[in-house]
């Protein structure tokens, strides 16, 4: 199975982070915390049920929208609404899922393309951490 998805707006949470939260660092994450677990849980269970069957046969790509936060003397910082741009374009893109103008089904194109093009290890398949295009091509020859 490939899964593409729609992009990513959430960042992963690490238990070192989030235990020095207090209840305004939790109140401010409210929607990365249930949008983010709820993807999380749906991926992770297609993973499981594919990979019981055919260890090589979940890929899921999944493009991140805007980058939300950065590290900052050490600490983990929510951008501004102004800094919050795509990684691959330098762009702002427009997370809203009702809106099917030109302009912005042609930024996601273009953030798409980059994506797919960007040498950056993505993600592991069959163990191994490589870029998009060597996923898909190593998903597509072991699915064969």
């Amino acid at each position: 199975m490939l899964s593409i998805g729609t992009g990513r707006t959430t960042q992963s949470l690490e238990f070192k982070q989030v235990n020095r939260w207090g209840a305004l660092g939790w109140a401010s994450r409210i929607p990365d915390v249930f949008m983010g677990g709820q993807f999380q849980i749906t991926a992770d269970l297609c993973a499981q049920l594919i990979d019981s069957v055919n260890p090589n046969g979940y890929l899921r790509l999944q493009l991140a929208m805007n980058k939300q936060y950065e590290q900052r003397e050490g600490q983990t910082v929510r951008l501004a609404k102004q800094e919050q741009v795509n990684a691959y374009t330098g762009e702002a893109l427009d997370d809203a899922m009702d809106r099917a103008d030109l302009s912005h089904i042609d930024n996601l194109i273009q953030a798409t393309a980059q994506f797919l093009e960007s040498d950056e290890d993505y993600c592991p398949f069959d163990g191994v951490n490589c870029s998009v295009d060597q996923s898909i091509e190593q998903f597509i020859e072991a699915n064969r």
